[in-house]
């Protein structure tokens, strides 16, 4: 009995690439966001379901909202450099506004870092990294190319920190992963 709503961001936004002295490649991506502004509330008739099972005392009058989107537009980017070392590929990004964040009160920043060594045709490990200066993510993977048609993959993630951080408040998508792609 909980409705759906998809509300809708308007994204413009634009991208540039380029070489950087010292062998690295940097890269530059911003979006204007326009969210619509968006409340939740829940029916009457849901609130009086919980009165019934005692959760509740009684139906509050006026019914509680919550804002999703505040409407008001804001500015994400993200800003990156690159740099191949032989075997290894190692990458920094800053980013100003998570995909989780959908009003302009809610942007934060993020330090991320990645490394990619790749060991030999068909076996390479990945990791990386990311935090907002209150929790962090981390991550790590082995993938092997068999046969040159199938990708197997064996990660790990955790993440970590208070549930008031962005990153923290994801913890629970911590875990190991087994994954098999077919490559055409």
């Amino acid at each position: 009995g909980i409705p759906l709503v998809y509300p809708n961001l308007d994204v413009a936004g634009l991208t540039a690439r380029g070489e950087l002295p010292g062998e690295l490649t940097g890269w530059a991506e911003a979006a204007w966001v326009m969210p619509q502004r968006t409340v939740a509330a829940p029916s009457a008739a849901q609130l009086n379901s919980l009165v019934q099972l005692g959760t509740l005392d009684e139906v509050p009058d006026p019914l509680p909202q919550t804002v999703t989107q505040d409407g008001q537009p804001f500015a994400r980017w993200i800003i990156g450099a690159e740099r191949e070392l032989g075997p290894v590929r190692l990458s920094t990004q800053w980013l100003h506004g998570f995909f989780t964040e959908r009003s302009s009160a809610d942007i934060r920043d993020y330090g991320l870092l990645s490394a990619r060594w790749s060991i030999s045709p068909t076996l390479r490990v990945d990791a990386s990294g990311a935090s907002d200066l209150d929790g962090w993510l981390s991550d790590a993977a082995v993938v092997w190319l068999a046969a040159d048609a199938l990708e197997l993959t064996l990660g790990a993630t955790h993440i970590g920190g208070p549930d008031t951080s962005a990153l923290g408040g994801l913890s629970s998508s911590s875990g190991l992963r087994l994954k098999g792609q077919l490559i055409f």
